[in-house]
């Protein structure tokens, strides 16, 4: 079980959070949206492997960057980062605000959805 202890300014544990549990418990309590999210990410590395293999080029100014310098790998681990970086970051924020960062998420799928669908439009 990992945790993450802020010190004060003597050197003393003024607290101890637990991570772990907080971020499982939330990704338990999400799973349908997760597994939609998860899909709709494959579904962005497939079609933009395909479309890049059919002699498209990337879109997004970002990952287009990153596939010049890094290649293609590099850019699906740049893109692997970001979600992972996005996941957490829902989790720790997960009952610190009214609004509910999970809608996030929600958003997110809505919006890699209709790139999903614009990358196979493309391929066809």
């Amino acid at each position: 079980m990992a945790s993450i202890a802020t010190a004060t300014r003597h050197g003393q544990v003024a607290r101890s959070v637990q991570v772990m549990p907080n971020i499982l418990s939330a990704l338990r309590a999400h799973r349908l949206l997760l597994i939609l999210f998860a899909l709709l990410q494959l579904g962005d590395v497939i079609s933009t492997h395909l479309a890049l293999r059919a002699g498209l080029s990337e879109g997004n100014p970002i990952p287009a960057t990153i596939l010049s310098v890094a290649g293609e790998g590099g850019m699906y681990a740049a893109k692997l980062l970001a979600v992972v970086v996005f996941l957490i970051a829902v989790c720790c924020l997960e009952g610190r605000f009214k609004t509910n960062p999970w809608r996030a998420v929600g958003a997110v799928n809505l919006v890699m959805l209709a790139v999903v669908l614009s990358n196979m439009a493309q391929l066809v």
